[in-house]
Parts: structure tokens; sequence; C-alpha cells
């Protein structure tokens, strides 16, 4: 259909529009989003729809933080209102407020924290310009998009490894850096995807030697507690294992350090789950070689007792075969004395 003279005015009034203008839908574009999928208002079919969902879209803090979108849409602006509206032309305007859209969907996931769903927006927005791209008249679309969308991805990446940085859990701070890379990848920073890519590795190799370590410590602390099931007491524990006790205090002192070493290692890595049940595992053990110290120092003293009565019930019966033996030799003194005498 034909356009008017003053729908051109109008269409060139909007294009001189300042980048700063609407302040209150910029506010609004900078607000949380909860869910990764953006809804969307119905596909305008003609050409004065397609000009006002262009035009709703002026003010948005994504384009004027990324000018080539506000220049994309001042483009399409113009466009819907000069010529005759083919078919054609609507199957591109199409494309163009689809770009416009999900890529003000991949700024607002963001600028809140949501990156994953942030890239994805943006993936959606690069297959829709690739799109774009083999159309007649789409490549001047395409070229601004995808300027726009490398220094997107950029950023994303470099908000990515700061988030790393933050993380006290590795697992997390492995897939922040993982998302980093895939954004450097995106974005065409060979570079940087490669230097995150090793400090990934690095990161992964020496979480899974930590982890192994864990896993471990944990086997050899179970086998203790399963070989002790009777050390809650000390009288239970001498019933049950009697110098059987002296080994298992051993395996007790080996399995509370390995323990000790494993709660470490959970903590050096954020694992909050697995450093309380290990510290709950590591109390158990203590509480279970206290219990057989005490058990070992009763036996030892038990044994001492009864090696020392032995000793004294000894000792007197020599004493006496000693008495016995001293007054028989005095009385045969006494009678070769007399012999002699005689």
């Amino acid at each position: 259909m034909a356009r008017t003279l003053p729908t051109l005015v109008v269409a060139l009034a909007l294009v001189t529009v300042p980048l700063a203008s609407a302040t209150a839908t910029a506010t609004q574009d900078s607000h949380a989003i909860a869910s990764p999928v953006q809804q969307q208002t119905s596909s305008p079919e003609t050409a004065g729809e397609y000009l006002s969902a262009f035009q709703s879209l002026n003010g948005s803090e994504a384009y004027q933080n990324y000018s080539e979108l506000e220049v994309l849409r001042s483009q399409a602006v113009l466009a819907v209102q000069v010529g005759e509206f083919t078919e054609t032309e609507a199957q591109q305007m199409t494309l163009v407020l689809d770009i416009l859209r999900t890529f003000r969907d991949a700024y607002r996931f963001q600028q809140n924290g949501s990156y994953q769903a942030a890239l994805d927006a943006a993936n959606n927005t690069s297959e829709t310009s690739t799109e774009l791209r083999g159309m007649e008249g789409g490549e001047q679309y395409a070229v601004l998009t995808e300027v726009a969308l490398e220094r997107f991805y950029g950023e994303t990446g470099q908000s990515l490894q700061t988030l790393a940085e933050q993380q006290n859990a590795t697992p997390q701070r492995i897939e922040a850096l993982e998302q980093a890379a895939m954004a450097y990848q995106r974005g065409g920073s060979a570079d940087q995807q490669a230097q995150v890519l090793i400090r990934v590795d690095r990161t992964r190799s020496a979480y899974r030697a930590d982890v192994e370590s864990m896993n471990e410590s944990v086997a050899t602390a179970t086998e203790f507690t399963d070989n002790c099931g009777n050390c809650d007491d000390i009288a239970g524990a001498i019933r049950s294992y009697r110098l059987g006790v002296f080994p298992r205090y051993s395996q007790s002192l080996v399995a509370s350090q390995e323990t000790r070493e494993a709660v470490a290692l959970a903590t050096q890595h954020g694992l909050s789950d697995r450093s309380e049940s290990l510290a709950t595992l590591q109390s158990q053990i203590d509480s279970r070689q206290s219990t057989l110290a005490l058990a070992s120092l009763a036996i030892i003293v038990a044994y001492a007792a009864i090696i020392g009565l032995f000793a004294a019930i000894v000792s007197r019966q020599l004493l006496s075969w000693r008495r016995d033996l001293s007054a028989a030799t005095s009385g045969d003194s006494v009678l070769l004395g007399a012999m002699l005498d005689a």
C-alpha cells in the first residue's frame, strides 16, 4: 500500500529522536525477568501495525546501550513508511521485529544476571539475523545486528568471568567459566575463549582429584565405622572386641585424619552439603575414638593389675621358699657343729 507524505514526515521525525529519550521505558527494560521465555505480542500484518510495533520499542535501554539496534529500529520505522508495503517486505520486517525483541530480552536477562537465558536469547537473535541476511535487502539489518551481538557476547563473557571469581562452590565456578567460553566463542574472541578453557580444564582437574581424595577418605572412614559397630560405650567395646580394641583404635586415628582432610577439601570447594555430612561423620569417628582410647586404657590397667597380682603371688612364694631354704640351711649348720664338738 502507498504511504502519504505526512506519514513520511512523521517517520523522519521519529528517526531524529535522541537515543536518550523515553527514560520511563528504559527504566522498565532494566527490571529483572523471571522466565527465560519472553512473552511476545501477536505478529503485525499491516504497515501501520508494524510501525506501531517498532515505535513501541523506542527508548529501550538495550538500544541505548547498543546503538546499532536503535539504528536498525529507526531504519525499520522508515522502511515501513516508504513505498508499497509488499508481502516480501512484511516477511523481512517480521524478522527485524524478532531481532529487536529477542535482543531486548537478551539484554534484560544479562542485566538480571540470568546469563544462560541471555545467551539463549542472543543465539535466537543471531539465528534470525542469519535468516534475514539471506533475504534481499536484509543484509543491512544483519550487519548492524552482528556488530551489536559481537559486543554483547564479549561483555557477557566478561560478566561471567567476574561471576566465576565470586563463586565459592567450584562446580558453579566451572559452570560460569564454561558459559564465558561459550560467549567468547559466539563473539569471535578466540584468544579469550582459549584462556578461559585452559582455566576450566585446570580447575576441573584439581576438583576431580580432590573429589576422588574425598571419596577415598569416606571409604576409609566408612570401613572403620562398619568395623566398629559396638564402639558406643567402653564396656560394649571391651566385651565385643577384647584385644581387638587396640587395632580398632589405630584405625580410628587414620579414619579421623582422613575425614578431617576431606572436610577441609569440601570446605575449600564450597560443597556445603558434603562438608556438613563429612563433619557429622568426623564427629562420629572422634566419639568412637575416645571410647576406644578409654577401652584400651581399661584393658591395659586390667592386665597390669592381673600381672601385678601374679607377680605378688610369685614373689610371696619365692620369699617363702627362701625362708624355708634359710631355715633348712641353718639346721644343717647346727647339726654339723655338734658333730664336730663330739
